[in-house]
C-alpha cells in the first residue's frame, strides 16, 4: 500500500475514497494467488482499486491483467532498490 502512493498499481488512476483513517481506499492483491504456490512477497502484491481487483479475480482478460500488472510490480520493486 505503501509503495503505491494512493494510486491503482493497475490502471493507475487515485483511490476511490479515503477510509476513516484518511488513508487512500486500495485492495491488495497477490498476483499469483498463494494457494498456487505464489510468493507471498512484495513483488507479488499489488495495491489496486476495487474494480481492478474484480476484474483481476472474475475478468474475461484476467489472464492479460495479471502479465501486464505482474510486469508493472517488478519494474517497481526494481526502482525501489
Amino acid at each position: 500500500l505503501l509503495r503505491a502512493n494512493g494510486k491503482c498499481e493497475n490502471c493507475e488512476k487515485e483511490a476511490p475514497f479515503v477510509n476513516l483513517d484518511e488513508i487512500p481506499f486500495l485492495e491488495v492483491h497477490h498476483i499469483f494467488s498463494l494457494s498456487d504456490d505464489g510468493p507471498d512477497h512484495p513483488v507479488n502484491v499489488a495495491a489496486i482499486c476495487p474494480n481492478c481487483h474484480k476484474e483481476a479475480h472474475y475478468g474475461k482478460n484476467k489472464e492479460q491483467l495479471k502479465e501486464n500488472l505482474s510486469k508493472k510490480i517488478i519494474e517497481k520493486e526494481k526502482a525501489l532498490d
